[in-house]
């Protein structure tokens, strides 16, 4: 069973990956970021969410 400290330490990376990936691609519409930038935003992004979602079991809010 993980402690609440290391839940909310997951959830927080979650959510740091996702809004990197949302901010990448907010930033690839406007403006002309190049394909290289825009991918490494979003191999970050998804490596974040990987990692929070190996490291601790995020479960639904109804736990």
């Amino acid at each position: 069973m993980m402690n609440r400290n290391a839940r909310h330490k997951s959830i927080r990376i979650l959510l740091t990956g996702m809004l990197i990936i949302s901010i990448s691609q907010i930033l690839f519409h406007l403006t002309e970021l190049p394909d290289v930038l825009n991918g490494i935003f979003l191999g970050i992004g998804i490596g974040l969410m990987l990692t929070a979602l190996s490291r601790g079991n995020v479960k639904s809010a109804r736990e």
